[in-house]
């Protein structure tokens, strides 16, 4: 039972398992068992990592605050970064489209999502696809679409004139 509570009264002060298992002297398998078959037991263990949690967000407030009256411009810009986000954080703007009507969808809008994607897949599969690689299948995506919409067109064109020489007759 004396273990116990000196294993609560450090993670009140430094929430870091092993930090607080090695002061008292207890292995962490063992702390694991107790909270495993002592559900209160689990329940404190939990708020006292939320106090030491917290506690060490005091220490480190304090000393940023330290750090900005001692004139450290890095602590000052992290401050205000952090608590005036509306004035001082950096923020990136996305912007998207959404096409509800396909005739809106031009084939120039295919082509940049294709693209896009593509690149981003690059990313995402990092040296597996090199720049060149990407480029090379951006080009192919878009010589399809050029051939699927002249394809479209010629098919168009044959059935205006189909339907020309049968309103002639």
């Amino acid at each position: 039972m004396k273990q116990k509570k000196e294993l609560l009264e450090h993670l009140k002060r430094n929430p870091i398992f092993q930090s607080a298992c090695a002061r008292v002297g207890i292995s962490r398998s063992t702390v694991y068992r107790w909270m495993e078959d002592d559900e209160y037991f689990l329940q404190f263990v939990k708020q006292a990592q939320n106090e030491g949690n917290e506690f060490v967000a005091d220490m480190a407030k304090s000393q940023v605050i330290k750090q900005i009256s001692e004139g450290n411009l890095i602590a000052s810009f992290f401050w205000l970064k952090t608590r005036k986000k509306e004035e001082f954080a950096e923020s990136v703007i996305h912007e998207h489209k959404l096409v509800q009507d396909k005739e809106k969808f031009t084939p120039e809008m295919e082509k940049e999502v294709i693209a896009a994607h593509l690149r981003s897949m690059s990313v995402y599969f990092g040296k597996e696809l090199d720049h060149i690689d990407v480029e090379k299948a951006i080009e192919k995506a878009w010589k399809d679409i050029d051939d699927r919409e002249r394809s479209k067109k010629e098919y168009e064109r044959k059935l205006k004139e189909q339907y020309e020489r049968t309103s002639e007759k």
